[in-house]
């Protein structure tokens, strides 16, 4: 089962293929999605936009705990169950692969390219 690909370019010619677990699925009141990993441990979890810090209780209830709270959980010690800190890295050796990222195009569905922008695309934004 793959999850989010990434490619991403560290210099001319070198690129890391970057592959993220799933997230889960559950869907949390309101806010989105539970932010941890597919099949994990204990309740669901996430943060809302304005910050709060959302699970859900064993019996089912959804909570919302803001910043300054007491039972509020800070985002640095949940970052070790975040579904994005989980992920395998390789370099790409393969010439058609490294050829087609050149040219700005992916080399599988759904992939996403990371690279710098040039002067001109910078330009060009700020025009």
């Amino acid at each position: 089962m793959v999850g989010l690909i990434l490619y991403k370019k560290i210099r001319k010619g070198r690129w890391l293929r970057r592959e993220y677990k799933h997230q889960c699925p559950h869907e949390m009141l309101i806010h989105g999605r539970c932010q941890g990993t597919v099949g994990h441990a204990g309740n669901h979890w996430m943060y809302s936009p304005k910050g709060d810090f959302c699970h859900t209780e064993e019996n089912g209830a959804y909570c919302e705990i803001p910043p300054g709270h007491k039972k509020y959980v800070h985002p640095k010690l949940m970052q070790k169950y975040l579904h994005l800190s989980y992920y395998n890295d390789s370099i790409i050796v393969n010439p058609e692969v490294l050829e087609k990222l050149e040219a700005g195009k992916s080399p599988e569905p759904g992939a996403s390219i990371d690279r710098p922008c040039t002067q001109e695309e910078i330009d060009k934004f700020f025009q």
